[in-house]
């Protein structure tokens, strides 16, 4: 199989699975007032977005592209907090409109901070390489000590 087709279905399996996860979150909520709803998707929003930020420590490509951009991108969703605000429809009621908006800027800045969090437990380039180089002379200095004391 192409290494295309290979990507689709690890971003296919991983939103399939997220959008699981996100719905089975919500679905305690469901018949809760509206605005207890909407908090529970914020919530899978900021930890999607700390998960995303996270997302570059995996190093299988097919692996990182199924969490990051298909599991994370399933379990968050910017598009249900819009209609949040928006005017009521019959499928989906309206919250307070201050609490929508309260709603959108947690969603966005908090979505923001959350991923920059997560990234923040990332190794930077380089850094793993260092960490290697030490654990090796560490390592070597322990075989000498272990050889001079024989």
């Amino acid at each position: 199989m192409p290494r295309f087709g290979l990507e689709l279905i690890a971003v296919f399996v991983g939103g399939a699975l997220g959008t699981l996860a996100r719905w089975l979150v919500g679905l305690p909520f469901a018949t809760a007032h509206p605005n207890v709803g909407f908090g529970a998707m914020v919530a899978c929003n900021l930890i999607g977005s700390f998960l995303l930020g996270l997302s570059p420590i995996i190093e299988k490509p097919l692996l990182r592209l199924g969490v990051g951009t298909g599991f994370c991108g399933g379990f968050t969703t910017l598009s249900a907090v819009v209609l949040a605000i928006a005017p009521a429809s019959a499928s989906f009621p309206a919250v307070d409109p201050m609490m929508g908006f309260g709603l959108l800027v947690l969603a966005v800045a908090g979505g923001l901070v959350a991923s920059w969090a997560g990234s923040c437990f990332v190794p930077r380039p380089g850094e793993r390489a260092v960490e290697a180089r030490a654990r090796g002379a560490a390592e070597e200095h322990a075989a000498a000590r272990t050889e001079a004391e024989a």
